[in-house]
């Protein structure tokens, strides 16, 4: 009986130390830790263009990474999907993977990879992310047999209802 009341004691005295370091990291850091619970599913990659774009990249040439990207995206609020609209021509040499970052660096969206002949319609959030209209900044990151080959950047407006 005596080696159960210590191992509850050591049990506390271990969360009661765990529960000091994170305050202390929040008093430090000025930032809680975001835990995200969200029952909306990520996005699917599809095969093919996007259906509701009229004019699409035909023709990439070697060495050169183009693509489509919506650059006004919205989302209902930061748990929900929204209209990303990537898409990576056919034509194209690269794989291509999408980050997006607000204004102070923190990347807020990452797409998974798309393939040639590809496209994401909709997709949500990588992080919690308050309502209002934000621009930012994103890369084009170009991969060719899972090595990083380059990347392009550009500007995105990114509101959150």
């Amino acid at each position: 009986m005596k080696n159960k009341k210590i191992d509850i004691k050591i049990v506390i005295i271990i969360l009661l130390a765990l529960i000091t370091i994170v305050i202390s990291v929040i008093a430090v850091t000025g930032k809680a830790p975001l835990i995200r619970l969200s029952m909306t599913k990520s996005g699917t990659v599809c095969d093919g263009v996007l259906p509701q774009v009229e004019e699409h990249i035909s023709d990439v040439p070697d060495g050169e990474v183009r693509y489509l990207i919506n650059k006004h995206m919205f989302f209902d609020d930061s748990y929900a999907q929204g209209s990303v609209m990537l898409e990576n021509p056919e034509s194209c040499q690269y794989d291509l993977k999408f980050c997006i970052y607000n204004a102070d660096g923190e990347m807020i969206y990452v797409s998974p990879v798309i393939k040639p002949g590809q496209y994401l319609e909709k997709d949500k959030l990588s992080a919690f992310v308050r309502a209002g209209e934000y621009e930012c900044s994103y890369s084009a990151q170009a991969y060719q047999s899972e090595k990083l080959m380059g990347q392009v950047t550009g500007l995105v407006t990114v509101t959150v209802g």
